[in-house]
């Protein structure tokens, strides 16, 4: 492995970590707003796009390191490592919220795992999960296309926005999860697992619908690895 890729994975596990910390600590909570719980994550996406995204692209999602994959923008040798970082970072976090709010406390709150609101099916919550991960993944690649010179900030405020307006429309349905670690970590920390095919699988399917639509949509053949 090298240097390069080194730095990279340890960015995505710090970034994950970051990520996952954010998402989840604010429901465990307990005292945040939904509001909050929608913008935790999104600002935390947004400062690292700002600060770290030119190093390691920011992936912070095993679903999107997939679609950039099968996009030919990233080999396996760096697919391979940022997942393996990802998911890492994705335990550290869960276990770090279980220490600091005590095991009793983030029990109340299954340490933060998104899960399906009551009413709502397997094949329901499967298809919103995969809508989600389309729509986050298409619009990281229309932001983040070279050819459109959009600066980190802008990009920034493009992902976040999404993931702003995903976790408000469809958190109190499925959590609004379109991460496979986002799921992953609290999951273990907490052995809830329920659903665990929807959260882990639905994602990747997500991400290789919105290659395809990408292919479809764009006159740009495609990008080689970098």
């Amino acid at each position: 492995m090298s240097e390069s890729l080194i730095k990279r994975a340890t960015l995505e596990l710090v970034g994950t970590f970051i990520l996952i910390t954010a998402a989840t600590s604010v429901i465990v909570n307990g005292k945040v707003s939904f509001m909050g719980i929608a913008l935790s994550p999104a600002i935390a996406v947004a400062i690292m796009i700002i600060t770290i995204g030119p190093i390691s692209g920011v992936h912070l999602n095993p679903a999107v390191s997939f679609a950039f994959l099968l996009a030919k923008r990233m080999w396996l040798k760096d697919f391979l490592a940022y997942v393996a970082a990802q998911i890492l970072g994705s335990l550290l976090a869960a276990l770090a919220i279980r220490l600091v709010f005590t095991q009793a406390v983030a029990g109340q709150f299954n340490n933060g795992v998104t899960s399906l609101a009551p009413g709502v099916t397997f094949l329901t919550g499967f298809i919103i999960e995969t809508v989600l991960t389309f729509i986050l993944v298409i619009t990281i690649f229309i932001a983040t296309d070279p050819h459109r010179n959009l600066t980190p900030h802008t990009i920034a405020i493009s992902i976040a926005g999404v993931i702003v307006v995903q976790i408000l429309a469809f958190g109190t349905t499925t959590g609004a999860s379109f991460n496979p670690v986002r799921w992953l970590g609290p999951a273990v920390a907490s052995g809830y697992f329920t659903n665990a095919a929807l959260y882990l699988l639905s994602p990747f399917i997500g991400g290789a619908l919105a290659v395809i639509a990408q292919r479809y949509l764009s006159s740009d053949p495609g990008h080689s690895p970098a």
